[in-house]
């Protein structure tokens, strides 16, 4: 169970990386974007999908594991 949590685990930081990646391009103090809008949106649309994917396996994995039987 712990091997899952942990993959689980890499799978956010990688995703919270490249979000704040794209994110980091949009200049707050200066209310400017570094970066391609059109890019911004398709990379931010990417993680999202990321993130769905992700919670429909988490949530498959924990079902999965309240199915047990732990008292025989």
């Amino acid at each position: 169970m712990n091997a899952r949590f942990d993959s689980i685990d890499r799978q956010l930081d990688i995703i919270y990386q490249a979000m704040s990646g794209g994110l980091n391009q949009i200049n707050q103090t200066t209310q400017r974007i570094d970066g391609n809008v059109q890019q911004i949106s398709i990379d931010l649309y990417e993680l999202r999908s990321a993130l769905t994917s992700l919670e429909a396996n988490l949530y498959g994995v924990l079902s999965a594991g309240f199915e047990q039987n732990f008292i025989n």
